[in-house]
């Protein structure tokens, strides 16, 4: 009986720790300092004006692209950085390093998708509200993007 009870509970242990996702805190969900969810006008006191506006979204000379939604115009609703972006997530990680700075700073992604030949590594917060991606191409970072789940 005490070694049926044993391997349940082990069992039940496994089955749990299998579905644990990596989750990271929100405030590692950021680019350049500014996060989903900050306004505008701290993205444009962290960046500088806009090079480009459209309605719902700006680029600043550092490569950094913020989106707004409709229904908030004043708060970041996405920000991304690409090729041609500086700015760093808080852990320092930027476009063009290796992927594997992920794991070693994030741990193991939440979920993984592959798609024409682009790997995305995907991050949650612990609260599932905020999201952050990792576009990957030959084992080099593309672009990374954060968001404000809805």
């Amino acid at each position: 009986m005490k070694k049926a009870l044993t391997t349940a509970i082990l069992t039940g242990m496994m089955m749990a720790s299998a579905t644990v996702f990596a989750s990271v805190p929100p405030e590692a969900i950021a680019i350049g300092g500014i996060a989903p969810g900050a306004t505008v006008e701290e993205a444009k006191a962290a960046f500088g004006d806009p090079v480009f506006q459209k309605k719902n979204g700006m680029t600043f000379a550092n490569g950094v692209v913020v989106d707004t939604k409709k229904s908030a115009p004043g708060i970041v609703h996405e920000i991304e950085a690409d090729e041609h972006c500086t700015a760093a997530t808080p852990a320092g990680i930027q476009v063009g390093m290796s992927a594997d700075v992920l794991v070693a700073n994030y741990g193991e992604a939440d979920r993984v998708e592959i798609e024409f030949g682009e790997t995305e590594y995907k991050y949650y917060s612990h609260d599932r509200r905020l999201k952050m991606e990792f576009e990957v191409e030959n084992g080099v970072i593309t672009k990374i993007e954060c968001e404000v789940r809805d």
